[in-house]
Order: C-alpha cells, then sequence, then structure tokens
C-alpha cells in the first residue's frame, strides 16, 4: 500500500488529503477522520490526474463533511478531539470504566474472554477478535452512559457470535432490548 499526501486550498482553510493506493480497490471511496484528513482509498491502477479530479469535484461535499465535523468537536470535544497525549490521559481511566462495566454486563452472559486493550481508534469504538481478545476506544468513556454500555454489550456478545446475525442481535437485546434506538443514535450523534 503506498500513501501520499494531498492538499487543496479552499478560503475556508485547507482540504487535506492521505491518498492509498489498494491493488484490490475497485472504486474510489473517501472518508473524513476524526483529525480533520480526508483518507481517499484508489484502485493501484488510477492515475494521479484521475484521483486529483475525483478529489477537486467533492470539494463541496468535503467542505459540508468539514463543517459536520467542527459541530461535533464543539458539541462532543472530548470525543472528537485527535490528540495523542488526550489518549494517553485518559487510557487508564478508560481501561478501569470499561473493566467494571464488562464485569456487570458479563455477570449476565458468562463469557470467557482474552485480553482487553484499550486504543485509539479514528474509526471504530470497539471490536472483537476470533481469539477471544477485546478492544475499546478510550474515547467511550466520554459517551452517555446507555451508549457506552451498548458498546461494551455489542463487543461482547461478539464472543459468542462473531457476525451481526438475528442470534447476535437476540443476545444482545437480552441486556439492551432498546438495542435500535441506541445504535442510531450512537451513529447520528457519534459518527
Amino acid at each position: 500500500m503506498k500513501q501520499q499526501q494531498f492538499f487543496i486550498s479552499e478560503p475556508e482553510g485547507e482540504l487535506k488529503c492521505l491518498i492509498s493506493r489498494h491493488k484490490r480497490a475497485r472504486y474510489f471511496r473517501m472518508t473524513l477522520r476524526p483529525d480533520g484528513w480526508f483518507r481517499v482509498t484508489v484502485p493501484f491502477s488510477v492515475s494521479k490526474i484521475s484521483w486529483q479530479g475525483f478529489i477537486c469535484q467533492r470539494k463541496d461535499w468535503m467542505k459540508n463533511r468539514m463543517a459536520e465535523l467542527q459541530e461535533k468537536q464543539n458539541k462532543h470535544p472530548d470525543i472528537w478531539i485527535a490528540d495523542p497525549e488526550h489518549y494517553k490521559r485518559h487510557k487508564e481511566t478508560a481501561r478501569q470504566v470499561i473493566t467494571e462495566r464488562l464485569c456487570w454486563w458479563n455477570d449476565h452472559y458468562r463469557f470467557s474472554y482474552g485480553r482487553v486493550a484499550i486504543r485509539s481508534t479514528f474509526t471504530r469504538w470497539g471490536s472483537c477478535s476470533s481469539d477471544g481478545n477485546l478492544n475499546f476506544n478510550y474515547k467511550i468513556i466520554f459517551l452517555p452512559s446507555e451508549l457506552r454500555d451498548y458498546v461494551i454489550v455489542h463487543e461482547l456478545c461478539h464472543l459468542k457470535e462473531l457476525n451481526h446475525s438475528e442470534r447476535f442481535w437476540q443476545l444482545v437485546a437480552e441486556t439492551i432490548p432498546d438495542y435500535r434506538r441506541i445504535r442510531h443514535r450512537l451513529r447520528e450523534e457519534f459518527r
């Protein structure tokens, strides 16, 4: 995978792009990271002129996403900050809170799990590996408690069902019956 940076100067500020070329990519894909960089995935064989054209055609969309990000940062600064020092400051508190809530919810499920890792990630609140390790974004401690608990239960249930099948959602519903509303809120307010 080859990466390079690309910048567009606009009156509102600079649009910063990180270009990732992938051999398996078939389409262009653009996402905005919490640190204000647009990640642009392009097929490996696409020319520089083509991906620059793709980006330039989406300047208005990019400016709108930046405005939305700024609004989210103003509303929930601890969640949208992208600062390594912030992570260092809050990592152990996050570990303590997450471990406590994990034990609380696992009193119901009684699942066994391996390592619990606290990370600083851009795109995920949590994940569960096939060998039973749980990973959580330290920023879930800044979510409202019902959203934080939903993330923890979601990953806990992946220990039994490593998918999003009906059986998985039935497991989640055992302790969080209104998970649909909570999941929608998490996506709308904090993505």
